[in-house]
């Protein structure tokens, strides 16, 4: 394999300053000591090399083929990461449910835990309430039967 050694940082500084002055990166256009410092750059960046070995050994439909196959491949990449994110918030979805179901259970049980406590608590205020009126009943007799007797 051709390994091209790049400086994608050179490249793009030179981009940048001839797309900002107007010229190209061939170096046909501006002032004569910017175009010389900026060549140099731009030969140090390598991508000079790199853009004539593609033109070189890419057939038409190669270039076709790798213009429209890069947007794709960003685009898979960019749906896989969707769908792992989704996963991940499926997943965490899935946890919370969960949790939401025992609270529930828990809830319902409380609940029916205090529905019988509270029935007890009316059972034992009204046997209280019975033995209290059975006492204040045997009283009233006791007095009804004093005052007869005293009469």
């Amino acid at each position: 394999p051709v390994v091209i050694p790049l400086s994608a940082r050179d490249a793009l500084s030179v981009k940048l300053l001839y797309s900002s002055s107007g010229t190209t990166s061939d170096g046909d256009a501006g002032s004569g000591g910017n175009i010389n410092n900026q060549s140099s750059l731009w030969k140090r960046s390598n991508f000079g090399a790199l853009e004539h070995f593609l033109s070189k050994t890419l057939t038409a439909s190669s270039k076709v083929k790798t213009k429209l196959l890069n947007p794709i491949g960003v685009s898979e990449g960019i749906l896989i990461d969707c769908q792992n994110e989704i996963e991940q918030r499926q997943a965490e979805l899935d946890v919370d449910v969960m949790t939401l179901r025992l609270l529930t259970s828990q809830t319902d049980a409380w609940e029916k835990e205090q529905a019988e406590i509270i029935e007890k608590c009316q059972s034992d205020v009204r046997e209280a309430i019975i033995n209290k009126s059975e006492v204040a009943r045997r009283v009233l007799q006791e007095l009804s039967v004093f005052e007869q007797l005293s009469m």
